[in-house]
């Protein structure tokens, strides 16, 4: 086989009409598209259609936090600094859910 206009034949792969091509870059690999979604009763629940964080590919996705406290369901403190702290409890309690391998069936 030839390659063609900067395209190289892939070793292994049977030719289509006796040429296999492959961009001048090389092979585009294969990435599976695996998500998880992370759920944890240690922050407050998803109001909405959404997810407390999504994991796609090795990233993580977390939604954004209000400052509620979980076991109450309200926001508890007119404070800023108290309404932060909360907001980064539950960050916290999210990460830690993720850190948490899934189950395997």
């Amino acid at each position: 086989m030839q390659p063609i206009s900067g395209i190289a034949p892939i070793s292994g792969i049977a030719p289509i009409s006796g040429i296999a091509l492959i961009p001048p870059e090389g092979p585009i690999p294969i990435i599976k598209n695996m998500k998880r979604i992370i759920n944890t009763q240690q922050a407050p629940a998803a109001i909405g259609p959404y997810s407390q964080a999504v994991e796609a590919n090795g990233t993580l996705y977390i939604s954004g936090q209000l400052p509620v406290d979980p076991a109450t369901g309200r926001i508890e403190s007119d404070d800023v600094a108290a309404q932060t702290a909360q907001s980064f409890k539950n960050i916290a309690a999210i990460l830690e859910a993720a850190a948490t391998p899934p189950p395997t069936w």
